[in-house]
């Protein structure tokens, strides 16, 4: 099987009649996939048509879903990936982003979700609200309930539209082309 096709394979899990939503995260503490999956919670009660989609791996992975049994969501309705090269092709199968982390660098993930030309919704920590710009939405970090009512007023609204320009700013050659 070539490439291409093992990579096409592996996004077969995708099925029309739900709305995806997702991350990408180390499964570590700083990540706070912990308040994304309780902020899922809320939502999985109203609407059985949203899945949630986390890729990457941890230590914490366990630990993550026995919360999500906790929390009461249907094993089928988290979709765990491990490792992907195909992230943005996954993001282009998804109505919104999250990040619910802690901390954050610059945060590269929310670029290839802007690249993905999805809308991003995060929690309000360190540089995240200049990154995210007008492409997303912050709430304060840790309000579970609120990140939830946000989700799904994103999902059922299009207000947001990521410019087409928008990561220029961005360009390691922004400043060197004349």
């Amino acid at each position: 099987m070539s490439k291409k096709n093992k990579d096409l394979d592996e996004l077969k899990f995708y099925e029309k009649e739900f709305t995806y939503i997702g991350t990408v995260a180390r499964l570590v503490p700083q990540k706070r996939i912990d308040l994304l999956i309780k902020s899922f919670s809320y939502i999985s009660k109203q609407d059985q048509n949203i899945k949630l989609v986390i890729i990457g791996s941890g230590y914490l992975k366990t630990y993550l879903k026995e919360t999500a049994s906790r929390y009461k969501i249907n094993k089928a309705r988290i979709i765990w990936v491990d490792y992907t090269e195909n992230v943005i092709l996954h993001m282009q199968k998804w109505k919104l982003f999250c990040l619910t982390s802690a901390y954050e660098g610059f945060g590269l993930v929310l670029l290839e979700a802007i690249f993905a030309k999805i809308p991003i919704l995060a929690m309000d920590v360190s540089s995240i609200k200049n990154i995210i710009g007008q492409c997303g939405e912050i709430v304060p970090f840790g309000e579970c309930k609120l990140f939830s009512e946000k989700i799904i007023s994103n999902l059922n609204s299009s207000k947001i539209k990521i410019p087409e320009t928008y990561l220029d700013k961005y360009s390691p050659f922004e400043n060197f082309i004349s």
